[in-house]
């Protein structure tokens, strides 16, 4: 639980924030919504972490001070938190002392994307055009949604969060058929965005982050639920015998990732500048799969990997033995969602119902085991509003 004390006052009014700012901080945030004109200074020596609920609040905090003549400063805000705070375009906020720390980041990513094409050397071929791999399950010939729902045949793709999944979502879909009393026919991916999904032809999707982002804004899919205490969070990899220490130095260097328009690529070259390394004097590397980008970075192709933290975590104790972490992410600002499509809106309450209700009995929490999963919540808006922003802000 956030708490805040007064602080012994210096040349502004001074509080100290002590805990983690999530959605549990709101009423704790409250009273500083009646702070008086004048300069207030927030001490963040004590958050240890700000997850996309928290940033939500801060955010609307801020505003409504800025409405009445109040200017907030916060010192003394840790390195992740101050990225966040970049990244959402909050770093105005931030004591000069702690835009300092990463003034580099501030001049390049203030009012422009770091996932813009023309701010990343990337390698001809295959880095232009990212090679897909095959589909667990090869999906039938697209159909209109119209078509589909007179089949009475739902159609499901699942993004897989890691290979450990993979009977785990085929139990979840036997689970979902006879809750539902419908007939679902699931395709399984492990693999890019492009030409991976048709929203014309499919009714659920467990989609990541930016894929959600993209159904929800352009083809009106309605967000059903996301992994209870699940986030996206990626790291940054380098070869075992790699001599080098420090982020800082890798400049002139080659990464390998996925894709362009995912938040693993977001938040790596977030964590890239953050350290002092200027990410638009990188090379990139796409290779639209992650286990041909790890095979790249084995075989030398590139000096760093890009790749999301679950991922790394499911791959064989020998692969991960020639791998080490040189950095990782805690940002709480995305995660996977289960998404249904607008022609099957009328499936949305029991479909929600299903998911939230299935760690409270037997045969759900043992799919949901075998998903490496706790449970299905209904995100917050506020955290959909940041998810959103930063997918207008970076990839639209």
């Amino acid at each position: 639980m956030l708490q805040i004390t007064p602080a012994p006052p210096t040349e502004a009014r001074s509080f100290s924030l002590h805990g983690n700012i999530d959605a549990h901080a709101g009423e704790s945030l409250q009273g500083l919504h009646e702070l008086t004109p004048g300069p207030v200074r927030l001490d963040f020596s004590a958050v240890q972490r700000v997850n996309s609920m928290g940033l939500a609040l801060l955010l609307k905090l801020f505003e409504h001070c800025d409405g009445r003549g109040v200017s907030i400063q916060v010192v003394n805000a840790n390195r992740m938190i101050a990225m966040l705070f970049r990244m959402t375009g909050m770093e105005r906020y931030l004591a000069a002392m702690d835009q300092a720390v990463s003034e580099p980041l501030k001049a390049r990513v203030n009012e422009k994307s770091p996932l813009a094409g023309s701010a990343a050397r990337m390698v001809p071929g295959e880095a232009r055009q990212p090679q897909h791999s095959s589909r667990v399950v090869v999906p039938k010939p697209a159909v209109t949604q119209a078509a589909a729902a007179a089949e009475d045949k739902l159609r499901f793709l699942a993004n897989m969060q890691n290979s450990q999944q993979l009977n785990g979502w085929y139990f979840f879909n036997t689970y979902l058929q006879r809750r539902l009393s419908r007939d679902i026919h699931l395709d399984l991916i492990h693999a890019a965005w492009d030409n991976e999904l048709q929203p014309a032809s499919t009714n659920l999707v467990f989609a990541r982050p930016f894929q959600a982002t993209r159904l929800l804004l352009e083809h009106d899919f309605q967000i059903v639920a996301r992994p209870r205490e699940q986030a996206d969070e990626i790291v940054l990899l380098v070869r075992a015998q790699e001599l080098r220490q420090e982020l800082a130095e890798f400049a002139g260097g080659r990464v390998v990732t996925e894709s362009p328009e995912s938040f693993v690529y977001l938040l790596g070259r977030f964590l890239l500048d953050e350290s002092g390394l200027a990410s638009e004097d990188i090379e990139y590397l796409f290779t639209g799969h992650e286990i041909k980008a790890v095979r790249a970075l084995l075989n030398g192709e590139a000096d760093l990997l890009f790749m999301q933290a679950e991922s790394f975590k499911s791959l064989s104790a020998l692969t991960r033995s020639r791998l080490r972490l040189l950095d990782e992410s805690d940002s709480g600002l995305a995660f996977h969602l289960f998404c249904i499509a607008p022609a099957c809106s009328d499936l949305l309450t029991d479909m929600r119902q299903i998911l939230k209700g299935m760690s409270s009995e037997g045969k759900g929490r043992q799919v949901l085991d075998d998903l490496g999963m706790l449970g299905w919540d209904e995100p917050e808006p506020e955290e959909i509003d940041m998810l959103t922003m930063l997918y207008k802000r970076y990839v639209a």
